[in-house]
């Protein structure tokens, strides 16, 4: 039978409990399929500077570099703002230490029965199917950052040069 190590990052928010549903599907597959899963977890973001006053722990990083998967929840909020440490930087680092390059977000209807619920028109909606591919791991991520410190709430980021 063989077994898979996930890491599991909670993150911040409502990002705990999410991964926690993640986990327990994940728990009901190992009980009646021949894979097998140990988890791991650890902290990033919000939760990690709360911590260890810092977003990720070369700890985490290393659980998640020699993990075969990683199940990640929310990262961020406003509780951790514009400070010089951000929940984001991260998520930004293990992108950037993993060589992850893209994010999928696939776009569709898991069921016919939930198009008459969506907000949108029916017609609209029905036989959407499609995926988002987000690039993550270059580009203004990883540029110059010029916050405004007067609590105006200006940001603002920059290509790398």
């Amino acid at each position: 039978m063989p077994e898979y190590n996930i890491v599991v990052f909670g993150g911040d928010h409502c990002g705990p409990e999410v991964t926690a549903e993640g986990v327990k599907i994940l728990k009901v597959i190992d009980k009646h399929t021949d894979l097998a899963f140990k988890f791991d977890e650890q902290l990033l973001g919000g939760a990690s500077i709360d911590a260890h006053g810092i977003p990720l722990t070369d700890s985490a990083l290393t659980a998640a570099k020699s993990a075969d998967a990683i199940l990640l929840g929310a990262i961020g909020g406003p509780k951790w703002g514009t400070a010089a440490v951000r929940p984001e930087q991260g998520i930004l680092a293990l992108r950037k230490e993993l060589g992850t390059y893209g994010n999928l977000r696939p776009c569709f209807f898991a069921s016919e029965s939930l198009v008459d619920s969506s907000p949108l028109k029916a017609e609209v909606c029905r036989g959407v199917d499609f995926m988002i591919v987000r690039e993550l791991t270059g580009g203004i991520y990883f540029g110059d950052r010029i916050e405004d410190d007067q609590g105006k709430g200006f940001a603002e980021d920059r290509e790398p040069k």
